[in-house]
């Protein structure tokens, strides 16, 4: 399986990415009218994966945000105490973006976490029980919790928003089996995933996971028909205010 490869930690990692922001701020300004169509279309599919690693490392980010943000950490988490009630709302803020694509983001970005990471309370590197690797040495190589999202994403073969709903549904299996078996399952979602916009990805995610875990698939229609209801409201001028949450099987037309 993938591991995470060994990158130092260095404290002017800010500086390296504003380097790269203004070499992208830079291609943002070329004139690709000229372009022929070939050209064109080359260009744009590496426009495609340097946005897609963009994105990768914007996940990741994401995703350690919401490890720092555990509500049971200090002062509830980093989110809570610059202001945010959760790291989505957080990560929504400082990129600019909407709250959905953060979580998107964060759940891809739990695929990029290495496994060990994901469970220290501070932003040390787990090397070895009880040890911990100082900035700027390197870490050995550790374990993703989903390989096969995370060496896609990192290879800028697969959207971010993609990687969100494939770990989203991951997430959600109550059925494991071992983990061969699991590994093997993530390995299939992912490369049908690849190339598939996000709307195909949501109905191919939905689809293999409540065939994998019929069991937590049946759990699930359950809550969502108990957690239904509908309401009106009639103003001062005779107009009906209506607000509902329905599951699936209700609202299907």
């Amino acid at each position: 399986m993938a591991v995470e490869a060994a990158i130092a930690v260095t404290p002017n990692e800010a500086a390296r990415i504003a380097h790269v922001s203004s070499l992208v701020g830079e291609l943002a300004r070329l004139e690709v009218s000229g372009l022929s169509q070939d050209d064109f279309l080359e260009t744009y599919d590496a426009v495609a994966r340097l946005g897609r690693l963009a994105d990768a490392l914007r996940a990741r980010f994401g995703g350690d945000l919401a490890r720092r943000s555990a509500p049971d950490l200090p002062g509830g988490g980093l989110a809570r105490r610059q202001g945010f009630g959760n790291a989505g709302t957080m990560a929504a803020s400082v990129t600019g973006g909407s709250r959905a694509g953060a979580l998107r983001a964060i759940d891809a970005g739990r695929a990029l976490i290495p496994d060990v990471a994901t469970m220290l309370p501070e932003p040390a590197i787990l090397l070895g029980a009880g040890q911990a690797c100082e900035v700027g040495q390197s870490p050995t190589p550790r374990q993703h919790r989903y390989p096969a999202v995370a060496s896609t994403v990192l290879a800028g073969d697969l959207s971010v928003d993609a990687a969100g709903l494939v770990t989203a549904g991951l997430e959600t299996l109550t059925d494991r089996g071992s983990s061969d078996q699991f590994h093997l399952f993530e390995q299939r979602l992912v490369d049908k995933a690849v190339n598939l916009a996000v709307h195909e990805v949501r109905r191919l995610v939905a689809s293999a996971v409540a065939r994998a875990d019929l069991h937590g698939h049946q759990e699930q229609e359950r809550r969502q028909y108990e957690q239904r209801y509908s309401t009106w409201s009639e103003d001062h001028t005779g107009m009906v205010t209506l607000t509902g949450r329905l599951d699936p099987v209700t609202a299907a037309p």
